[in-house]
């Protein structure tokens, strides 16, 4: 309120007050977030074993893991297929 009645916009509230005080909770939500991803690719290894019920992630990592040689193309191509979502999620 102190901020508004001295004249700063909405937006200079935002930028000057609330994001500073928010600073913390936004690293530990990108923290949590990369734990929550990784124990749930920890999950998708372990109880999905069967090659059916594999995420694409958990079928990368084991093609990049394998014996035989892996064709870089294929893997590349994997690549990509799993990162489109992400991409058009934070696009949007």
């Amino acid at each position: 309120e102190a901020a508004i009645i001295v004249g700063a916009s909405n937006w200079g509230v935002f930028v000057r007050i609330l994001l500073p005080l928010s600073r913390p909770l936004v690293v530990y939500m990108a923290v949590t977030s990369f734990a929550g991803t990784f124990s749930e690719f920890i999950f998708a290894q372990t109880v999905l074993r069967t090659e059916a019920k594999q995420t694409l992630a958990v079928g990368l990592f084991n093609m990049a893991n394998t014996q035989t040689p892996t064709e870089f193309t294929v893997f590349a191509a994997g690549s990509v297929h799993v990162s489109i979502p992400v991409v058009v999620i934070f696009i949007i």
